[in-house]
């Protein structure tokens, strides 16, 4: 808390100096001040040179000198702390002095402490609790050894269904997570969605054997490499593709994949979708966020192009789909997931988002595929939300986000067609 709050603040020992506070509580008075430290020591002498103990009799000719004086000196730099923190206090002091029953009471800082207490009697006040039992009130040795009354089965049993029912009523508001991912929204509108972040990179004719994904937001480690190069290379001028590539590899723990990582960002670089945000300001690894209805939106895309008065969003996609019909098929999934991307994105900026382009990134060449029908999947989305969504129980997808099964929403009831800034 602030220095100024009225709240308790806890402090360690160095923190506290220079501080006053109108009540102190010290803790850890069992500490003691002096004590053989165990296992490996190095101390060095006065000539500077390293003294060393290894375990108990190995150990360097003068370790043990030189530990003695350690100790004595690590003594009182702990006694200088008890000080410290035993002035903290501006108006009152509270300490525990319970120890062990010992000949010697020094050793301890609660030992220390009491022992001052009880030969200063005029300094100190002992607290005694009106909750403490007096003499005549002890249970006696007989009773304490007799066995406890226990509460009947039933009477336990309602107890414990009115506790679950109260943690359940507690911890009800808080089930809901805060936001909802783009493939959450997309699958409580439609739940025939399928996972699209399980599949292994293609195995190409000239791209090696099929690495299979790891989980992740990137989806493999391959693309996760892919990814993580093409959110920092020059656009414009990729003279350190093959540095940044294989750094990317290593952090990866891919690098024999060098090859195919570099295949797989090359294609992205000769693109139409890149071409694109070459020739207009873009953004990427764009995080956004927007409240939507009653519910709240949120991710990150890998690609964002402003044109004039316009939005394009950009998706990399290194998943196994090859042939056209299997990359149709994946768009089919991918295609709510961008449109609610692209809603969120209109909510927080106002600007329209005419088109959502997946680049789909092959050894040979990028295949590129825009939402058909982005307008219609658009109105799905808000049509959705607007019913409200059946997000039903939450669970994490392979690529951390929160996931919702739920019916689908109604279908698209209004749909314009929108210019897009692509040839095909």
């Amino acid at each position: 808390p602030e220095t100024d709050d009225d709240a308790l603040q806890i402090v360690t020992v160095h923190g506290s100096k220079g501080l006053e506070f109108p009540i102190t509580i010290l803790s850890g008075m069992t500490t003691k001040a002096q004590g053989k430290k165990n296992g490996v020591s190095v101390l060095w002498n006065e000539t500077g040179q390293p003294e060393v103990k290894l375990r108990s009799g190995v150990a360097t000719a003068e370790h043990t000198a030189r530990a003695d004086i350690e100790e004595e000196m690590d003594g009182h730099e702990k006694l200088r702390l008890l000080y410290v923190a035993a002035t903290r206090a501006r108006d009152h002091l509270i300490v525990s002095g319970h120890h062990k029953a010992s000949k010697k009471t020094e050793d301890t800082y609660a030992g220390r402490l009491a022992t001052f207490a009880t030969e200063h009697p005029e300094l100190s006040r002992r607290f005694e609790s009106s909750d403490r039992p007096t003499e005549s009130a002890r249970v006696p040795p007989q009773a304490e050894q007799s066995a406890p009354v226990s509460e009947p089965a039933g009477d336990a049993m309602a107890a414990r269904a009115r506790w679950i029912a109260e943690r359940r009523a507690l911890l009800a508001p808080h089930d809901t997570p805060a936001a909802y991912s783009a493939t959450a929204i997309a699958r409580a509108v439609d739940n025939s969605v399928p996972d699209t972040d399980t599949d292994d990179v293609a195995a190409e004719s000239d791209s090696g054997p099929t690495i299979v994904r790891k989980k992740g937001r990137a989806g493999s480690a391959i693309g996760s490499a892919v990814h993580a190069t093409l959110e920092v290379i020059d656009f414009d001028d990729p003279v350190d593709l093959d540095a940044l590539v294989a750094r990317q590899c290593d952090l990866h723990a891919i690098p024999d994949a060098v090859d195919t990582v570099t295949a797989l960002v090359r294609s992205a670089l000769a693109s139409d979708a890149l071409d694109l945000a070459r020739r207009h300001s873009s953004f990427r690894e764009l995080y956004v966020a927007a409240p939507l209805g009653d519910v709240m939106i949120e991710g990150y895309f890998d690609l964002l192009v402003q044109a004039p008065a316009v939005l394009v969003i950009i998706d990399w996609k290194t998943d196994s789909a090859s042939s056209p019909k299997e990359i149709d098929a994946k768009l089919a999934a991918y295609e709510l997931q961008g449109a609610t991307y692209a809603v969120a994105l209109e909510e927080s900026t106002g600007i329209d988002v005419i088109d959502c382009r997946f680049v789909f990134c092959k050894a040979r060449g990028a295949v590129e595929r825009s939402v058909a029908d982005l307008a219609g999947a658009k109105q799905r989305v808000r049509d959705a939300v607007t019913v409200g969504l059946v997000l039903g129980d939450t669970a994490q997808s392979n690529d951390g986000d929160q996931v919702g099964h739920g019916a689908p929403g109604p279908a698209s009831t209004a749909t314009t067609s929108q210019p897009s800034l692509f040839s095909d």
